[in-house]
C-alpha cells in the first residue's frame, strides 16, 4: 500500500478531544451540503507532529485559511489579497491534483499524526480523502510533495504578515 489509498465515500466523524472536531465538523456539513455529481475542493488541511504538539493549516475555497501552531496560537486569515489568493491558489491547485490520484476515506477519523508525521486531507466535494506519512516522506513524493512545498510557502507568508 502506498502513501495513499483509495476508499469509498462514507464519513464518520468520531469525538475524539484533539481540538479539531469543530474543524472537520464543519467540514463535513460542507460536503452533505455538496451539489450531487459535482466534485471540486472545499478545503486542504495540513497536519504536521512536531515534538512540543502538532502543527495544522487549513484553506478553504473561499480564500480564508486558518493556521493553529504547536503551542496553540491561532492564526485566522480572512482577507483576500492578490498575494494570500495565489498562494491559496496554489495550495488548492496542488491539492486537486493529489485528489485526482487518490480516493476518498470512509473510516473513523484518525487521532492527529505523531512527531516527524504529516497527514494531508482534502475536503471534496464528494467527502474527505487524505494521506499520511513521515514529514520527509511527503516532502520528496509526487503526489504530496507539491502539497507540502505550496503550503509551506502559505505558512510561512501568513505568519511573516501577523509577526
Amino acid at each position: 500500500m502506498g502513501l495513499f489509498s483509495i476508499f469509498s465515500k462514507k464519513i464518520n466523524l468520531p469525538y475524539k478531544d484533539d481540538g479539531l472536531n469543530e474543524i472537520y465538523e464543519s467540514l463535513f456539513t460542507s460536503v452533505n451540503a455538496a451539489e450531487p455529481g459535482k466534485k471540486e475542493i472545499l478545503a486542504v488541511i495540513i497536519e504536521v507532529g512536531l515534538k512540543d504538539g502538532l502543527d495544522v493549516l487549513a484553506v478553504y475555497q473561499d480564500g480564508t485559511a486558518r493556521y493553529i501552531n504547536h503551542a496553540e496560537k491561532l492564526l485566522v486569515w480572512e482577507a483576500q489579497t492578490p498575494v494570500s489568493q495565489q498562494l491559496i491558489s496554489e495550495l488548492l491547485a496542488a491539492g486537486e491534483q493529489a485528489v485526482a490520484q487518490i480516493g476518498p476515506w470512509d473510516k473513523e477519523r484518525r487521532l492527529y499524526p505523531v512527531k516527524g508525521m504529516a497527514r494531508l486531507t482534502f475536503l471534496v466535494s464528494d467527502g474527505f480523502y487524505f494521506g499520511e506519512a513521515p514529514f520527509h516522506i511527503f516532502q520528496n513524493d509526487p503526489i504530496g510533495g507539491p502539497v507540502i512545498a505550496a503550503g509551506a510557502r502559505l505558512m510561512l507568508f501568513l505568519t511573516q504578515q501577523h509577526a
